[in-house]
């Protein structure tokens, strides 16, 4: 299974948002592998760094 919080969670919505990262600790318990991204600006942009040529 694939588990995207910016996909699963409403993230505009503060009831969505408080209701769903309570069970993020559940989704992250039972993982078997967890991939995090904790570079990126902000949600709309990439993490990975433009390619200069």
């Amino acid at each position: 299974y694939l588990w995207v919080d910016s996909l699963c969670i409403i993230q505009n919505s503060k009831d969505g948002w408080t209701i769903q990262s309570v069970q993020m600790a559940d989704i992250y318990f039972i993982a078997l592998v967890t991939i995090s991204v904790n570079a990126a600006a902000d949600g709309h942009r990439s993490f990975l760094a433009d390619e200069q040529r």
